[in-house]
């Protein structure tokens, strides 16, 4: 049994080529600005305000919203203290802690490991 075959020529393959092109050529300068935007949550700051000097970047995260998730991608906070942070802020009247500070409740949270975390922390 045969099977019929499709013969591309060279001159089809530089038409799709040519396709290809021009259909890049196009559309990346119309999402430019969505490739190049940085993401909302990163934030560049001065060197004098770095904590880490081989970073660059740094990144805030609300207590008041933040997810068992993001709260664990924390330094030195693994999920079951993101959850005890949850389950902390739950607590509270308006489930909302009132300052970076109140996060010392939290069993697991001392004050060296806030410390090292607070410079992401933000309390809205």
């Amino acid at each position: 049994m045969t099977y019929p075959t499709m013969s591309i020529t060279t001159s089809m393959y530089k038409q799709y080529l040519l396709a290809i092109n021009l259909l890049i050529m196009v559309l990346i300068p119309i999402h430019w600005s969505k490739l190049t935007t940085p993401h909302l949550r990163w934030n560049a700051l001065p060197k004098k305000q770095q904590v880490h000097q081989d970073s660059q970047w740094t990144f805030h995260v609300d207590i008041n919203t933040a997810t068992r998730l993001e709260l664990s991608f924390l330094e030195n906070i693994g999920p079951a203290l993101a959850n005890r942070i949850v389950e902390t802020r739950q607590q509270h009247p308006n489930q909302q802690f009132r300052s970076v500070e109140q996060l010392l409740m939290v069993k697991g949270i001392g004050p060296k490991t806030l410390e090292r975390i607070r410079h992401h922390l933000i309390c809205q």
